[in-house]
């Protein structure tokens, strides 16, 4: 099983790096698949999802994979698995929250709201499974940095070509507190964050 779960996580990872390249190169793809309210609300649907893992300039991918590929690492170590269906999950929230909440945003791509996702639920998995008290510290700076992002509106590590949009961080941490919230009483959810050490 594990054995599996490691090679679905090599694939997630090259497939991403893959379709990158891609979008980087060709204009004409990224329209094809980046997020756009206006054709997501003409029925352009898959964009809810595959506007998340495209990218447009080489600098804005490499920072998202570096802190996306350490989160799906944490994921193989402590549970055994690569989440694609969280991803997928997740980008869906996102999507919905950016059309709800966000009605001037009409364009929006990359991980970065995903990363912020996938490293609020790690620090709650690895939480879960070693309650180490450096996990805490690492949730509070974690937590300044969301807040200050959106206080401030400007990105905290790094200012890429491709505008920052600090509120779609916020809804990645949102819709990571939905999911961890729901796993706690839905058994088909919760299996995905319990303890290493639970049967």
């Amino acid at each position: 099983m594990h054995s599996d779960n490691s090679t679905k996580q090599a694939w997630l990872i090259a497939v991403l790096f893959l379709l990158n390249l891609v979008t980087i190169r060709y204009q004409s793809i990224f329209d094809l698949l980046s997020f756009d309210r206006e054709l997501i609300l003409n029925g352009q649907l898959w964009r809810l999802v595959s506007g998340h893992f495209i990218h447009q300039e080489t600098t804005h991918f490499l920072m998202n994979m570096f802190a996306i590929v350490p989160a799906i690492i944490v994921f193989r170590l402590y549970k055994g698995f690569a989440p694609i269906k969280l991803l997928i999950y997740l980008s869906i929230m996102i999507s919905l929250a950016l059309l709800i909440y966000t009605p001037d945003v009409n364009r929006y791509c990359g991980l970065s709201a995903l990363s912020n996702s996938l490293i609020l639920i790690c620090i709650y998995t690895v939480w879960l499974s070693t309650r180490q008290k450096w996990i805490l510290l690492f949730l509070t700076a974690y937590v300044v940095k969301l807040l200050t992002e959106n206080i401030s509106q400007q990105t905290i590590l790094l200012a890429t070509e491709w505008p920052a949009l600090p509120s779609a961080h916020l809804f990645g941490a949102l819709a990571a507190i939905v999911f961890i919230s729901m796993s706690l009483s839905k058994p088909v959810i919760g299996k995905y964050l319990k303890r290493s050490s639970d049967p």
